[in-house]
């Protein structure tokens, strides 16, 4: 019965692998010789209960120990992330326009609030819309366009969609550009996705689809860019079907 008492201290619903674990798979045979033992039997059987536990003890200590390092990690990546938001975005958006696109007057203003040690909320202002930016660590995480004329939202308030269907096409495209850009790597590669994103819609209201060569479709003005492209052209939703299924 020893074994059994012990077993159900241990693991109230008696499962087999919770018995094997503490007693090995001839629990049974080493049980019923140690039981002429007397005292040794109760030493091993507790030694051998207490094994697992000491284990499981090990790994989440070792566990935690993982973590706290992420963590550490996380929040030296966040502040990196803040100090190119801050201090190197608005200049590589000038470059980038410059020298891609031959227009040099053209400005950005960000504002970046640390949401937590590892997270940040920053809002990218163009001449034309606003652009919402979660970011943890390295990776940017969630994004949303909202129009200049649209309220942004406070501090731990959640993000309402833009009430604009040009600035919610340019969100979609947006999450879509997040997705690849942390595909092939995050970090660098999203940020330079990200410049490039707000060079090609510099002049939203203004530019011409690279297929049907018109501002305006369905009354909208292109809202998905190509980013696989050198030459980054912008086209309309019902014109990108038609070249992506080329």
């Amino acid at each position: 019965l020893y074994p059994n008492i012990l077993l159900a201290d241990a693991d109230p619903e008696r499962h087999a692998a919770t018995t094997q674990a503490l007693f090995g798979e001839r629990w049974r045979a080493d049980v019923c010789g140690l039981v002429r033992d007397g005292l040794a039997t109760r030493a091993l059987l507790h030694a051998r209960a207490r094994a697992p536990a000491a284990a499981a003890a090990t790994a989440s200590a070792a566990a935690s120990r993982s973590g706290g390092g992420r963590q550490s990690e996380l929040a030296t990546q966040s502040q990196q992330m803040r100090n190119f938001l801050e201090r190197e975005l608005s200049r590589s958006y000038r470059t980038q326009c410059e020298r891609h696109h031959r227009d040099s007057d053209r400005q950005l203003s960000v504002s970046v609030e640390p949401a937590s040690p590892c997270t940040n909320l920053a809002v990218v202002t163009t001449d034309c819309f606003h652009v919402l930016l979660f970011t943890r660590g390295l990776v940017i995480e969630m994004a949303q366009v909202l129009g200049l004329g649209e309220p942004l939202p406070r501090p731990n308030q959640a993000w309402p969609s833009s009430h604009f269907r040009c600035f919610r096409q340019l969100t979609a495209g947006l999450l879509q550009l997040l997705v690849a850009g942390r595909q092939s790597g995050g970090g660098t590669s999203l940020l330079q996705l990200l410049i490039k994103w707000l060079c090609a819609f510099r002049n939203l209201f203004m530019q011409r689809c690279a297929r049907c060569d018109r501002i305006l479709r369905d009354q909208l003005p292109p809202t998905w860019f190509d980013f696989r492209k050198d030459d980054r052209p912008v086209y309309h939703l019902a014109c990108k079907s038609a070249v992506c299924a080329a």
